[in-house]
């Protein structure tokens, strides 16, 4: 739980409200889908169907939606991490999100400049 809330610490808050909302936004727009569903089906067993639509949609807007707020979060990382460290934050942010199947993120934790720690108060500084 310690990592969690040392991940979370970078983040911008912008990005932890927007990650907050998108759960509920996917399960409303799955809801929504499901129900509409009924519409283009022209089955005796509407209802069932309806439930069964409005229960799909459900699950793959919610899963969908948590996907996108963990890739959120880990942009909003390295967005964080970058301008904690001095680097071009927007630039990084480009190359995470343009680079296919995670090769930004590898890049980013491979080129990143360290961290260091004043001797007197601890704190962590850029070096």
């Amino acid at each position: 739980m310690k990592k969690l809330d040392r991940f979370l610490s970078v983040v911008p808050k912008s990005v932890k409200i927007a990650g907050a909302c998108l759960p509920i936004v996917g399960v409303l727009t799955g809801l929504v889908l499901g129900f509409f569903e009924r519409q283009i089906d022209h089955l005796p067993h509407v209802p069932l169907l309806t439930l069964r639509a409005m229960g799909l949609g459900l699950v793959i807007g919610l899963f969908l939606s948590c996907l996108l707020v963990v890739w959120l979060l880990c942009i909003g990382y390295v967005y964080g991490d970058a301008k904690r460290r001095e680097m071009r934050a927007g630039l990084w942010v480009l190359v995470v999100i343009l680079f296919p199947h995670l090769f930004g993120f590898l890049l980013y934790f491979a080129l990143r400049r360290p961290l260091g720690a004043c001797p007197t108060c601890g704190q962590i500084i850029p070096s």
